[in-house]
């Protein structure tokens, strides 16, 4: 049995803990978080995350918690509707009112929207997963169908590698690397409207997970 830990308790590393106990692996998972954090923003599941969710035997809770976003309702403090907007830019919408109120309020979050390109994954035997290898932007709306394919092929891999971790790194990374780049240059600092339906639908599914499932359901 070997022992693994992994760091980080979002999206990637439950998923991953979930694969590497299915597979026998001992397994430690550690958030410097005390707890889930308030807040955030509804999360895209699409392509064959979708199918990695149905391994899990999530499929159904996750569709129960379909919000069906539509657009976007600005509240005030009161819980009263002061602006909506179904735009999908930040252009017009609520933006001139939120820049307004940027000086008065007491809780403000920025963060920058970036993308993270590493020449490589993995060294020795610690590898990287999620947003901390290959982060591709909130713009894109696959940051946690790339969490969850990444943590369902990484975890097959290492259940493949028969203790072989340095493999098992090299074919993760082999296999993720071409569906990675795909979905982070959806982002374009030159776009000025969204992707076409056929472009963003290539970049979905553009990896294959038909071996890895076969040998979930043969187990």
């Amino acid at each position: 049995m070997t022992r693994i830990l992994i760091s980080g308790a979002s999206i990637a590393g439950p998923a991953l803990a979930y694969w590497l106990l299915k597979a026998g692996h001992d397994v430690t998972l550690v958030e410097r978080a005390p707890g889930p954090r308030p807040g955030g923003q509804a999360i895209d599941i699409r392509g064959p995350a979708l199918a990695v969710i149905a391994e899990m035997g999530l499929g159904a809770r996750v569709a129960a918690q379909r919000t069906h976003l539509k657009g976007m309702t600005v509240l005030d403090r009161s819980g009263q509707e002061i602006e909506r907007s179904v735009e999908r830019t930040a252009t017009g919408g609520p933006v001139p009112r939120l820049l307004e109120s940027l000086d008065a309020a007491e809780d403000l979050y920025f963060g920058a929207l970036a993308q993270v390109r590493m020449p490589s994954w993995h060294q020795g035997r610690i590898a990287l997963l999620g947003d901390a290898a290959y982060c591709p932007s909130p713009f894109t709306g696959q940051g946690t169908s790339l969490a969850l394919v990444g943590a369902f092929v990484l975890g097959r891999e290492l259940a493949r590698g028969d203790g072989d971790h340095a493999a098992a790194f090299a074919r993760y990374e082999a296999r993720m690397r071409p569906f990675v780049l795909v979905n982070q240059d959806l982002l374009s600092r030159d776009r000025q409207a969204p992707d076409a339906d056929a472009v963003f639908t290539k970049a979905k599914t553009a990896i294959d997970l038909t071996d890895l499932l076969q040998e979930i359901g043969s187990a």
